[in-house]
């Protein structure tokens, strides 16, 4: 079976440089629009394009079978590095950075525990978007993301904003709550009679201003 491109890159050098990356890019491995940490080689094969396989987790975040052999997701944890091993994963290349909050104390050593093949290639978007020409902004908060975007207006150049997000926050409860009825028109004589009971219900709320 000829390996793929992507493959191909797993064997290249973890020190590659945002400018490395640019010059991969020329030579056909478009890594930059497609990938996020880290990356995994799924040996088995699947008819359907990015059908999960049986055993496929669904606990890591953002996980994506691209096809049959190759998968991508967010930072998995210790425990799903293991269930990500138990699918047949042998090669990991983590595009991510160890600065990262969500990044593991060590991740090669725990991957290599494991008998699979680690390979790190950090992307600094910042550093990545200023080797190819573009202005970049990192922004952090929304007063940054303001001032970046009225500085990207006066650019004479490309520019890149880069804004640092983590999925895993929530905004802060406010004390109120969203009124989602049922469906006011519907086929289905079951959702009707539940609007039913929804606009029976609501004739005894009443209506508070704070």
């Amino acid at each position: 079976m000829e390996d793929t491109k992507l493959e191909k890159l797993a064997r290249l050098s973890g020190k590659a440089t945002s400018k490395a990356l640019d010059a991969l890019g020329k030579h056909g491995f478009d890594i930059r629009g497609k990938l996020s940490a880290p990356i995994s080689r799924v040996p088995r094969r699947v008819s359907a394009k990015n059908a999960r396989l049986k055993g496929d987790p669904t606990s890591i975040y953002n996980w994506r079978r691209l096809d049959d052999r190759i998968t991508t997701s967010g930072q998995p944890t210790e425990p799903q590095l293991a269930d990500i091993h138990a699918l047949g994963v042998r090669h990991i290349i983590n595009l991510g950075l160890h600065t990262h909050e969500k990044a593991l104390p060590n991740e090669a050593a725990s991957v290599s525990r494991l008998g699979v093949t680690y390979i790190h290639i950090p992307v600094d978007f910042q550093k990545h978007a200023e080797a190819m020409g573009s202005k970049a902004i990192v922004a952090q908060t929304a007063d940054e993301l303001k001032q970046a975007l009225n500085d990207a207006r006066k650019a004479d150049r490309v520019t890149v904003i880069v804004v640092p997000v983590d999925p895993e926050k929530r905004m802060p409860g406010m004390g109120t709550w969203w009124d989602v009825p049922v469906a006011e028109v519907s086929g289905e004589e079951k959702t009707r009679k539940t609007r039913e009971t929804y606009e029976k219900a609501t004739e005894n709320q009443r209506p508070v201003f704070a």
